[in-house]
């Protein structure tokens, strides 16, 4: 009896303790290999899926493709009433893409239609054209428009360890595959019964108008284009409102296509540096130019304010750099967007003005009366205070010489 194992069963001899000892082992292998098994067969799933719609779409021998639409494009954040929709240019496309190395080459025309809002081309009739090229190696507002078509997303989606959920839209049972891009955005793509894509969902980061808003692309009206299904319109939604609606006119697949972007030059080839250049315009006022999109530095006694910071951090800091130039010693204490950003030390900035004029500022976006919302139009330009603090103002009571009228002034 000393040498029966604890669980031995009474009655049982050694040879029957063995071969039950092995069953119940059996029983724990074939529990483990239930529980890993759904995810094996999602990631299985997901590939299935995905290969589904390259047969579906006839992309099994198509390396790349060339394609052309007409349609609308849309000034994001430019409505000329709150909650407007946004004014609209016409719009002529043509975009090759490499399917293989994921690089693109698009070129568009955009022709003014409304009259009021803003954005560009600024007035009825006036045209802008545009080259762009994007890859894997792109920031994500370039490299996101290769996702929002299905070869790019159907093609692309295989190498990015894709995952499957199975979810109800509007009625409609959707194959939902959803990838992971830079370890940071989140593509989510709906594949309906015929094993097309119907719809990609992401979203934007850091856009200078709206923050961080959805977006997606709607894909309507698939037909034979040139020996493969390609979808006859595409819609974006930006902020939930289109930003672009186009009517494919021609598709054809395995064209020669370019999408290696010309040589970069000057400050661009030396490692993208930002030209900020300026133009003294009056006594303490300054034009910052260089780039699409400009700034006015104004110089008070103790301080400076900066009248719009556009576009990226890297034309922020810039923009601060040149003004730390034209102005030393004098920190920049305000912001002006669309409205009056107050700029206060932190506790890990609490070094004089001019050693603080050097260094990237934060800025803090004033309260809206109820909740204080964040100012979109800062997000992502290194304007931003992380610890967000509320900046109030006052009514003078006063009147402006010049106007004749009271004024808002921020509290210290």
């Amino acid at each position: 009896m000393a040498d029966r194992p604890a669980h031995h069963r009474p009655g049982l001899s050694p040879r029957l303790w063995d071969a039950e000892m092995i069953r119940h082992h059996h029983h724990a292998l074939a529990l483990v290999l239930l529980l890993t098994a759904p995810v094996t067969a999602a990631a299985q799933d997901a590939m299935t899926v995905l290969n589904d719609a390259v047969k579906a779409m006839r992309l099994e021998q198509v390396k790349t493709i060339r394609y052309t639409a007409t349609g609308s494009a849309f000034a994001i954040g430019q409505s000329f009433t709150p909650g407007g929709p946004y004014p609209r240019s016409a719009m002529t496309f043509a975009r090759d893409f490499d399917l293989a190395g994921f690089t693109m080459r698009q070129e568009f025309v955009n022709t003014r239609v409304d009259r009021r809002g803003g954005g560009v081309p600024n007035r009825a009739g006036a045209e802008t054209r545009q080259v762009q090229y994007a890859s894997r190696s792109s920031g994500w507002p370039q490299q996101v428009f290769m996702w929002l078509n299905p070869p790019g997303f159907v093609t692309e989606a295989m190498k990015h360890n894709p995952t499957l959920t199975v979810e109800r839209v509007g009625g409609r049972r959707y194959r939902v595959i959803t990838v992971k891009v830079q370890d940071r955005y989140t593509v989510r793509g709906f594949f309906n019964d015929e094993n097309l894509l119907d719809r990609v969902d992401t979203a934007l980061d850091n856009n200078p108008v709206l923050g961080d808003p959805p977006l997606d692309g709607v894909f309507t009206g698939y037909k034979d284009f040139g020996g493969i299904v390609f979808p006859s319109r595409i819609v974006h939604h930006l902020g939930l409102q289109p930003s672009f609606d186009f009517a494919i006119t021609s598709v054809t697949p395995n064209a020669t296509v370019d999408t290696t972007p010309p040589a970069a030059s000057g400050a661009a080839a030396a490692g993208g540096a930002v030209t900020v250049t300026s133009q003294t315009i009056g006594k303490g006022v300054h034009y910052l130019t260089g780039g699409t999109h400009h700034s006015v530095v104004v110089e008070f006694s103790d301080h400076v304010a900066v009248i719009d910071a556009p576009l990226s951090e890297a034309r922020s800091h810039a923009v601060i750099a040149e003004v730390t130039n034209l102005a030393p010693g004098k920190p920049i204490r305000y912001l002006i967007t669309r409205t009056i950003i107050s700029i206060t030390p932190t506790a890990s900035e609490p070094t004089p003005p001019k050693a603080r004029s050097s260094s990237p500022i934060r800025a803090t976006p004033p309260s809206t009366g109820s909740g204080g919302r964040r100012c979109r139009s800062c997000s992502g330009t290194g304007w931003q205070n992380p610890e967000k603090r509320r900046v109030s103002r006052r009514w003078t009571g006063g009147r402006s010489s010049a106007t004749g009228r009271g004024r808002w002034r921020p509290t210290s």
